[in-house]
């Protein structure tokens, strides 16, 4: 920030100021002092666009003395000293004390538009030493100096009232209103609570020095930083204590060492102003410092005077009043935003007092768009070129810092982190250099690209380097390396950069000087005898200008900076440090901002107070009053942006925000082209030559037809296209054409309009338009003329066209019907959303158009599936139709468009449908589909699963054993399809592997294994019901020993031993008692439950029956049991009957068609239908199931 005195109010009679207040919100000031003296004023500010803010010239619009403390209203009452002025600023009221205890609440009158009593108030006792309003103007403190307490509120009824025996000296509220602090004669600090008047602790006991005023911020516009102390404690000897809260057992301390009288933060919180006295060479001298909140020091702003008295802010607080003897100085300050500028766009980062983050507002002043969003714990924020670059601090416990590279709308575009604490940032176009108060870490976040004749030679990639500002050396290093040294006793004041040099200062006065490109060198360093606040170079560092820490400007002159760097270039060794610093004559004072030329050595413009000079070769020009803030110099002119009036209103700002000033030069030549002929304005800019000069100088001639001169003077400013046009302008043979077309160049269409014109050329008129896209004005030339319906057509799509670029579609929409050009039309409906259209535009094109695909494509992408489809059938493209309903889930019109066009396709996509009805549960008609996918294998899983799950529903055993023959059913389609296909027919080996391959894969090879099973629980059950009890234990032993994985073992062996009780076959009930008493599934209760039925049944019951019927194999003659599948000693194979469940043997059998399963002829001689598979006996066919 800086800070610079600039208007004086004298007192009358000389009369000495006590205290100061300036109400914020009314722009009241109000002040007190000797004999009574009490004074309200007011300033008047005359704003215009080009002088606002603290430029603006001010008046007093309102000066009143205010009689209530002078001692006319009594004979017998003296004049007494007024010592306290406070502002209750929400209720516009004003309240001041005197030395004898009167206390006077003052109210403005707006009808009479002057200040009256309102209410008085005299104890008469003891002096008041201070008072003060609550933030939210409801209540008022004051305290004596006998230790008696007061408060009030508003209305003028006390609150409540104490004596705290001893000297009190000052009292502060907290920002909430619920807490009291009391400053007392001995230094101390007592925290009360605001309500009932109870002492709650002592804050800093036995201080034993005198305070100088306690100020706590209020935090009205919000906070910064969550972190940062609010709470300033200032002692007369100048030592001040910044705290975060009453609580704060490590506040930020500071030694000003200085005589201070009173201490006050500003409206935002972020600047401490101390008020007080200095001795310098044994006389008192007026003196501000300023400081952050974490005890940072900013400025210092020396007052003629013996001291200040008293220090009050503006409510805007770019102004101070300072209470000086007789005398009220105003002082302006020139904040250090947050801000930057480039593409047109100005970034600026302020605090809302809604919300904790920064809010970091990308204004586009062309445009008048803006890009908002909220950064946390923001740091710093420069820009440069095309990006700006914001660095954060991450809440992770390891201290880490994020570089933020954003574009003009605020996207980001990259980020790093790193470990240098950013004080001081500073970005180029192809680097962001981060400082400490000693390392040094620099990122080439873009490479400079090469191109024909570039003799640099940049390294596409992204790096980074770290450096020690006492080592001067980079080393390239990784993503957040540790830093090895964090201290020096030299630190970093002052950092700058342009494309090819980085210059940073040290607090010693030394300035260390490298390059950027074409490679990262240290060239050398020089001296200069100041400490630098602000430095900067010219842009080929020939220049050194620097602000020291008392707002003076100087200019050196630099030597042997260019020679060491392209030393460094091409790798020569060079003795460092021998760069010379000579300093010139220039010296400027109160300078808070400076700026070298972009593209002259020779220019730079400078911030004094109020004024900006421009200087060339250290000669100034006139100066410019202003108050905005220097971004760009370029071209003789100087862009800067209005910051107080964008931070005034930062959520709205004004898109002249941003204002242009022309350098003498460039003024002085516009007036000779104006007001001299072209050859005194050549002259002229021969002696002041300058690029831009030379471009305003040709386009002068061009508009004279001095072709001659424009063709030298394009020349001379490097303008290349100038010359060329200049060239093709000299073809042409005639006069009007030259003027027409010259006008064009300089895009006055409407000059070279009127030319053409007057010689009756309206198609070259039409031609011109044409050439730089003002359609509009072509169309009405066109029916000006009477063009023909070609060129109407050709004018409607182009207006079409431009309007439809602009995103204004309805307007794009008007002019492509008006060309009849669908193709467009059908993008501007869809953009729209006006699908009706399109759907109206399906109806009316003929079959097999070509824009019906993309309309179906269109309409699909919203879901309208039902008019997508009509629109790709109608225009022929069936597959697409198909692949819209199958991607928008429409699969029976899928199937049926299909079906009906013969699609090869059908199968997958019935099986896409299938899986999708899978998926939704939906199992009978994903079967349905399988089969017509002649998907066999999946429907057969399907079929298998449902028959596993109704078999452990243990309700339904048929409708188990039912879906098991289903599946086997489709197992056998399978087959039989392969082994009918005609290549599998003529490689037999082949079908078999595949079928084996196929079985393996799916456990599918005994398909027939689940029907089988749930076919011999039937029949166990039907032969035990019907008293076959020796067929019945034979078929449920055959479960047991074949088809135990189906059921639940408690179930298969109560069966068998039903079976076996029935049947008188003991043992092996014995053996199933044994096995369901053994398994470790049944509870406790369960087992003793079997084991007393056993007991029961084996107690009468011998256990040592014969064991069941055997037969011999017809192979090898072993005796075999009547439920084995195979023979024990030879694994040949038995076939079951399934009619009763006993092997076949040697007897005749019947085999069924269609499941291949036997049974023995006198068994199936009474059935009509298959048992197992149900198939029709009579015809051999399986169309009849169940």
């Amino acid at each position: 920030m800086w800070v610079y005195l600039n208007k004086k109010v004298s007192i009358p009679n000389g009369l000495k100021l006590n205290h100061i207040s300036w109400n914020g919100y009314h722009g009241w000031i109000a002040c007190g002092g000797e004999n009574g003296l009490l004074k309200v004023l007011k300033l008047e500010t005359k704003a215009d666009i080009n002088q606002r803010g603290v430029t603006a010239p001010t008046s007093l619009e309102f000066n009143q003395t205010l009689a209530g403390h002078s001692g006319k209203e009594s004979k017998d009452q003296l004049p007494s000293n007024v010592m306290r002025v406070s502002w209750n600023e929400e209720n516009e009221k004003l309240t001041s004390s005197d030395a004898s205890g009167l206390i006077i609440v003052w109210n403005y009158n707006k009808q009479k538009k002057e200040w009256e009593e309102e209410m008085l108030n005299n104890r008469e006792k003891s002096v008041v030493k201070d008072l003060k309003w609550s933030s939210d103007g409801q209540k008022i403190c004051i305290v004596y100096d006998d230790g008696a307490v007061i408060v009030g509120g508003v209305d003028g009824n006390r609150n409540w009232g104490k004596s705290l025996k001893t000297q009190l000296v000052n009292v502060e509220w907290s920002p909430d209103a619920r807490y009291l602090l009391f400053g007392t004669g001995n230094g101390e600090v007592w925290l009360f609570d605001a309500n009932s008047g109870i002492k709650l602790v002592n804050m800093n006991p036995q201080s034993n020095n005198i305070l100088a005023g306690v100020d706590w911020y209020d935090g009205r516009e919000g906070y910064p930083d969550l972190n940062a102390p609010t709470l300033a404690i200032c002692y007369r000897n100048g030592r001040c204590q910044l705290m975060r809260g009453d609580l704060d057992d490590d506040p930020v301390l500071i030694d000003a060492g200085m005589l201070i009288n009173e201490p006050k933060w500003n409206p935002s919180g972020t600047v401490l102003a101390l008020a007080g006295q200095q001795d310098l060479d044994g006389k008192p001298m007026g003196i501000i410092q300023f400081y952050s909140p974490y005890g940072k020091h900013l400025k210092t702003l020396k007052v003629p005077g013996n001291g200040v008295k008293s220090v009050t802010w503006e409510g805007s607080g770019l102004r101070l009043a300072l209470g000086v003897d007789a005398n009220i100085f105003f002082a302006n300050v020139r904040p250090s935003y947050r801000w930057g500028y480039f593409s047109k766009t100005v970034v600026y980062a302020f605090t809302k007092l809604e919300r904790p983050e920064q809010c970091v507002v990308f204004y586009n002043h062309k445009t008048r768009q803006k890009y908002v969003k909220y950064i946390k714990k923001l740091l710093a924020l420069s820009a440069c070129g095309e990006n700006c670059v914001l660095l954060t601090k991450t809440e992770t416990p390891k201290e880490a810092f994020v570089i933020i590279i954003c574009n003009s709308i605020g996207s980001p575009v990259e980020t790093k982190s790193q470990s240098v604490e950013p004080k001081f940032v500073t970005m180029t176009k192809y680097h962001v250099i981060v400082c400490s108060d000693c390392n040094v870490y620099v990122w080439n976040y873009r490479a400079k690209q090469n191109t024909q004749g570039n003799i640099l030679n940049i390294k596409g990639e992204s790096e980074q380097y770290l450096m020690h500002i006492d080592q001067n050396k980079f080393k390239k290093i990784e993503d957040e390396t540790k830093l090895e040294l964090t201290t020096t006793e030299d630190a970093i004041c002052a950092v700058f950069s342009n494309e090819k040099f980085l210059i940073i200062a040290r607090e010693s006065g030394t300035v260390n000087i490298y390059s950027l490109l074409p490679t990262l060198a240290y060239l050398g360093s020089c001296s200069v005898m100041c400490r630098p606040l602000q430095i900067a170079i010219n842009c080929d560092c020939t220049k050194l200008s620097l602000i020291d820490i008392n707002s003076t400007f100087t200019v050196y002159s630099l030597s042997s900076v260019v020679a060491a760097q392209q030393m460094v270039q091409s790798e020569k060794k060079k003795k460092k440090g021998n760069i010379m610093a000579d300093k010139t004559d220039l010296e400027k004072k109160d300078v808070w901002d400076m700026r070298w030329a972009d593209d002259n050595p020779s220019l730079f413009a400078i911030m004094e107070k109020t004024k900006m000079y421009t200087f060339r070769d250290l000669t100034p020009e006139e100066p410019v009053v202003t108050s905005a803030y220097m971004c760009a110099f370029n071209n003789l002119k100087i862009k800067s942006v209005f910051m107080d009036d964008i931070m005034a209103n930062p959520d709205n700002p004004d898109s002249d925000c941003a204002i242009t000033y022309e350098s003498r030069s460039l003024r002085d030549t516009k007036e000779i082209i104006r007001s001299v002929s072209l050859r005194d304005a050549n002259e002229f800019v021969k002696d002041n030559p300058h690029p831009r000069l030379w471009r305003l100088l040709a386009e002068a001639a061009m508009s004279e037809l001095e072709l001659d001169m424009a063709y030298k003077a394009y020349i001379q400013c490097g303008d290349y296209h100038g010359v060329y046009f200049v060239k093709q302008i000299k073809q042409l043979d005639n006069e009007a054409k030259q003027k027409a077309e010259i006008e064009a160049y300089f895009h006055r269409l409407d000059e070279a309009e009127k030319i053409y014109r007057s010689i009756d050329r309206k198609d070259l008129a039409i031609d011109l338009r044409k050439r730089y896209g003002d359609w509009k004005k072509v169309l009405s030339l066109v029916r000006e003329m009477n063009g023909s319906d070609e060129m109407l057509i050709d004018v409607f799509n182009h207006l079409g066209d431009f309007y439809s670029e602009r995103q204004q579609w309805e307007r794009s929409i008007q002019f492509y019907v008006k060309a009849r050009n669908f193709e467009k039309l059908i993008e501007a409906y869809y953009r729209i959303g006006d699908f009706e259209s399109l759907e109206r535009m399906v109806d009316d094109l003929p079959e097999n158009n070509p824009l019906l695909h993309p309309i179906g494509e269109k309409l699909a992408s919203v879901g309208l599936s039902t008019q997508a489809i009509q629109a790709l059938v109608k225009g022929g493209k069936i597959k697409q139709a198909i692949d819209v309903c199958v991607e928008l889930n429409q699969w029976d019109e899928a199937v049926t468009l299909a079906e009906k066009h013969n699609m090869s396709e059908i199968e997958d996509i019935l099986y896409k449908y299938a899986n999708h009805l899978v998926s939704r549960g939906d199992m009978t008609a994903a079967i349905e589909l399988y089969q017509k996918a002649n998907r066999n294998t999946e429907s057969a899983k399907i079929l298998a699963k449902l028959g596993e799950e109704e078999g452990k529903m243990k309700l339904h055993p048929l409708r188990a054993k039912k879906f098991y023959v289903l599946s086997a059913l489709e197992i056998d389609r399978y087959r039989a399809r392969l082994l009918n296909d005609q290549a599998t027919r003529m490689n037999p080996n082949k079908a078999l592997q595949t079928m084996l391959s196929h079985d393996a894969s799916t456990n599918f090879e005994n398909p027939w294994r689940g029907a089988e099973a749930y076919h011999f629980f039937l029949l166990a059950q039907k032969q035990l019901t019907e008293f076959k009890l020796s067929d019945c234990l034979n078929t449920t032993m055959r479960l047991v020993s074949s088809y135990e994985e189906y059921f639940v073992p408690k179930e298969l062996y109560s069966l068998l031993a039903l079976a076996g009780f029935y049947a008188r076959e003991f043992k092996v009930c014995s053996k199933a008692f044994i096995k369901l008493e053994s398994m470790d599934a049944l509870s406790e209760h369960d087992k003793e439950k079997y084991e007393q039925l056993a007991i029961d049944i084996f107690r009468d019951s011998p256990v040592n029956s014969t064991d069941l019927e055997t037969k011999p194999c017809p192979t090898c003659s072993n005796e075999t049991f009547d439920y084995e599948q195979s023979c024990a000693s030879c694994n040949a194979p038995f076939y079951t009957c399934i009619v009763s469940g006993r092997n076949i043997g040697d007897q005749d059998f019947w085999t069924c068609s269609t499941c291949k399963h036997r049974a023995v002829e006198h068994e199936i001689y009474k059935y009509r239908h298959c048992p197992l598979c149900h198939t029709n006996i009579t015809e051999g066919s399986s169309s009849e199931l169940f």
